[in-house]
């Protein structure tokens, strides 16, 4: 089964993503836009899908396929100019990425802009360590 993913950097940039062999391939550009099932960016040089599958949210990261339960939890670690996501589940890391954010726009004027709109992985560890906007994301997406 082939879930649509977004971009988080590009509204109308999708991509069919196939948990089974994660292999990620570009939508064809005519296609309909199917239901949308998650979200995909960078961090550093780390690609992150961020996506529902089976009731339940799922990161795909580095090589690896993390299920988003309870026992699941994220953090960032900044150290000079680069970062660390870290997630674990259980008390047991699952996931380290270390990574150098892309600057934003200083004093960015456009409403409502935080840190998480310049970086994906800062937006993924929120969303881990907040079950309410899990519900949030497991009621829109597909």
């Amino acid at each position: 089964m082939k879930l649509c993913l977004r971009s988080n950097e590009r509204f109308n940039h999708l991509v069919w993503f196939d948990p089974a062999n994660q292999a990620v391939t570009p939508l064809d550009p005519d296609t309909p836009a199917p239901d949308v099932s998650g979200l995909f960016g960078v961090a550093g040089a780390h690609s992150l899908l961020l996506y529902k599958m089976d009731d339940r949210l799922m990161l795909h990261a580095g090589g690896k396929t993390i299920p988003i339960t309870p026992e699941a939890a994220a953090e960032i670690k900044a150290q000079d100019d680069a970062q660390t996501l870290i997630v674990t589940v259980g008390g047991t890391e699952a996931l380290r990425l270390d990574y150098r954010p892309e600057p934003g726009i200083e004093n960015d004027p456009t409403p409502f802009v935080d840190d998480e709109d310049e970086d994906f992985a800062l937006f993924v560890a929120n969303i881990i360590s907040a079950p309410p906007r899990q519900e949030v994301l497991l009621d829109i997406w597909a």
